[in-house]
């Protein structure tokens, strides 16, 4: 492992929080659950890799299901003017 993947190793939990969002025509229960991990990270951008259980539950009928990513830490992401990303802010 890279430097920068052991650090994401360590520290994912405590700055990002990643959720899949079920679509609303959801009717039976789906495996939806996953690992994620930073491949890459730059100043510019942060490259996430998700690992689902069973990647044939995503976005299973006409409906996509959506990812919900929480920025914990404040302070550590940027937006592209710079300014801090404030905590519990959702994409």
């Amino acid at each position: 492992m890279t430097d920068l993947q052991l650090f994401w190793a360590d520290y994912k939990d405590q700055l990002l929080e990643l959720n899949v969002k079920e679509n609303s025509q959801t009717r039976e229960p789906r495996n939806l659950n996953f690992n994620w991990l930073a491949i890459d990270f730059t100043e510019q951008q942060l490259m996430l890799k998700l690992e689902f259980e069973d990647a044939l539950q995503i976005s299973a009928n006409s409906e996509n299901d959506m990812l919900d990513i929480k920025f914990i830490a404040p302070d550590f992401f940027t937006d592209l003017n710079g300014n801090p990303v404030e905590e519990d802010t959702v994409v």
